[in-house]
């Protein structure tokens, strides 16, 4: 990664993008496959950059800044596809901890139990009278550790609200 900080590199990287002609972009090709060029509309009909027998690697002296964008498009892609990993590894981690987990209750609501049978037993009702809903095992966690009954227990109910901004929401497994 680069010693930039994220928010200076990324508008380096849109300051060049943003200088350049708005496209479309386009490689075309000759009929016999020697020779392609590669530019973007600037009205002008001239190629940013062509290659073939008789001109190659000529650069039009007024693309400039589609110069930059090709010349930094390596290392640009490069960064960019090290912060996308860098925050999907992160968003995976936020995930990991907010995943949905199946709570058990008796008909009123007092209480909660890992299972439906530990709820039968100290409950004491049958098992047919229990019932389940689902938390945020993290969330839920929080909320437990300050003892809160469960008609408060509303911000750890799944999907959290951590869980909707990550687009989670029924798509994560029970655990």
């Amino acid at each position: 990664m680069s010693s930039v900080p994220p928010a200076d590199r990324a508008a380096e990287i849109r300051a060049r993008l943003d200088a350049v002609s708005t496209g479309p972009w386009s490689t075309e090709y000759n009929d016999y496959g020697d020779e392609w060029w590669f530019g973007g509309s600037s009205g002008d009909g001239e190629n940013v950059l062509s290659f073939g027998d008789d001109d190659c690697g000529v650069l039009a002296g007024r693309h400039r800044s589609e110069a930059a964008l090709i010349a930094n498009a390596p290392t640009d892609l490069a960064y960019l596809l090290g912060r996308v990993e860098e925050l999907e590894g992160q968003r995976g981690a936020v995930g990991a901890l907010h995943v949905r987990e199946r709570r058990y209750t008796d008909p009123d609501g007092n209480g909660s139990w890992t299972t439906a049978a530990r709820c039968s037993a100290e409950a004491d009702i049958p098992m047919a009278e229990v019932e389940h809903f689902d938390i945020c095992a993290h969330c839920g966690e929080l909320e437990m550790s300050f003892s809160v009954p469960i008609a408060d227990y509303m911000d750890a109910m799944w999907p959290c609200a951590t869980a909707k901004a990550l687009g989670l929401g029924e798509a994560t497994d029970e655990t």
